[in-house]
Parts: structure tokens; C-alpha cells; sequence
């Protein structure tokens, strides 16, 4: 009868101490963290050479949309010089063509300009990629179990210094960016 109730007892001792422990865990504090936002996106290097690639691209089609203007307005200033010696029909066709010419450039402009958001969001998406990624690493092995983004707008109104790991992820997201 004894050795019953010391198994039993024992068996309660245990379950009570894994009840703390589950309990503990349960309502340990919580660690939390924060990165600055914008600075993480000025300073990473991974994002500055998106930016910079990304701004050679908009330079290679503003070299295009400024030649093919300076085209067309060759062609209009052809057209004013010839208007004197053209008959009528000859007038009404260049008109048509200078007019569909300019329709062509303004709808390559807009085609480039659509393009070249579509490039922009999809570059910047994938620096974006990896600082999400290298913050959730960095979290996961310094247990950080919340990081908060503090952005122009403002959606912290404070943090202690200490919390703030923005130098820390910066450091080790350009290091990793560049293979070091």
C-alpha cells in the first residue's frame, strides 16, 4: 500500500512540475526588438546596388525616349520648314504622319514608364526578401521572439535604446551581402 502512494505521489510531483514549466514558458516575457526601418534600406548595401542598378536602367530609357524626341522634332521642324512649298494633300499627310508619330513616342513613354515601376517594385522587393529573411534569422538565434519595423510614420512611439537592433542587423546583413 505504501509503495502505492509514493508511486502516486511521485506521479503527482511530476505533473505538478511539468504543469510550472508549461506554465513558466508559457508566461515568460517576451523578447522584443525593433529595427529602424529606413536605415536598413539606406544603408544596406544589397539595396544600394539595387538602386543603382535600377537607376542605369531608367538611364538607358531616358537616352531612348530623348532620341526618339529629338526625332520626332526633327521631323517637325522639317515639316514647318517644307510647309510653304507643300499643296494641301501633302500638308494633311505629314500632319497625319507627325501626329501619329507623336502618338507612338507618347504611348512608348508610358509603356516605359509602366515598365520601369514594375522593374523598380520588383527589385526592391527582392533586397526587401533579404532583410526580412536575415532579421528573422538573426531573431531566431539571439531569441528575439518579436521585431518591430519603425518606420517614417511612426509606428513606435518608443524604444529603449537597447532594444534597438538596427546597427547589429545592419552589420551582419552587409557582411553576409557580401560574402564575408
Amino acid at each position: 500500500m505504501k509503495k502505492a502512494q509514493i508511486t502516486l505521489l511521485i506521479a503527482g510531483l511530476a505533473l505538478l512540475i511539468a504543469a510550472a514549466v508549461a506554465a513558466w514558458s508559457h508566461f515568460k516575457p517576451r523578447r522584443i526588438a525593433y529595427v529602424r526601418s529606413a536605415v536598413l534600406l539606406e544603408k544596406y548595401a544589397g539595396m544600394r546596388e539595387v538602386e543603382g542598378l535600377y537607376q542605369r536602367k531608367v538611364d538607358q530609357w531616358k537616352t531612348k525616349i530623348d532620341t526618339l524626341e529629338r526625332s520626332y522634332q526633327q521631323s517637325v521642324q522639317t515639316y514647318n520648314e517644307q510647309y510653304p512649298r507643300l499643296t494641301g494633300a501633302e500638308k494633311q499627310q505629314r500632319e497625319r504622319t507627325l501626329q501619329q508619330a507623336q502618338q507612338r513616342l507618347d504611348q512608348y513613354a508610358q509603356n516605359v514608364e509602366k515598365e520601369a515601376l514594375e522593374t523598380r517594385e520588383k527589385m526592391m522587393q527582392g533586397a526587401m526578401n533579404q532583410i526580412n529573411a536575415y532579421v528573422k534569422e538573426y531573431a531566431r538565434r539571439d531569441g528575439i521572439d518579436i521585431v518591430l519595423g519603425v518606420t517614417l510614420s511612426g509606428n513606435i512611439l518608443y524604444g529603449s535604446e537597447a532594444s534597438d537592433i538596427t546597427d547589429e542587423i545592419l552589420v551582419g546583413l552587409n557582411a553576409k551581402y557580401s560574402g564575408k
